[in-house]
């Protein structure tokens, strides 16, 4: 069973500040603002992903990559990381 999307929310808000790495290598942090996730990385400028995103591509994992998300999810990369890191095993 799929953990509740809320659930989720709150784990990516405990989790800020801590460095994650995608799986092309780019290491990345992000803060939680308002309904934004803000991506901080040596690559990208502050990148906005809205909770809406955050929600779309909830609705659509499991992923085997971020690739295979819909091209309208902003950030692919970053949230399949997020989701893979803190979304359990057993859960997917």
């Amino acid at each position: 069973m799929k953990e509740n999307f809320e659930s989720l929310i709150i784990k990516i808000k405990e989790k800020q500040d801590i460095k994650f790495e995608t799986i092309y290598g780019e290491v990345f942090s992000y803060e939680v603002v308002n309904d934004n996730l803000i991506v901080f990385s040596n690559s990208v400028i502050n990148q906005q992903i809205s909770l809406v995103q955050l929600k779309q591509a909830y609705s659509q994992w499991p992923v085997e990559s971020p690739n295979n998300f819909n091209r309208n999810i902003v950030g692919a990369v970053y949230l399949y990381t997020l989701y893979k890191e803190l979304l359990p095993i057993s859960l997917i």
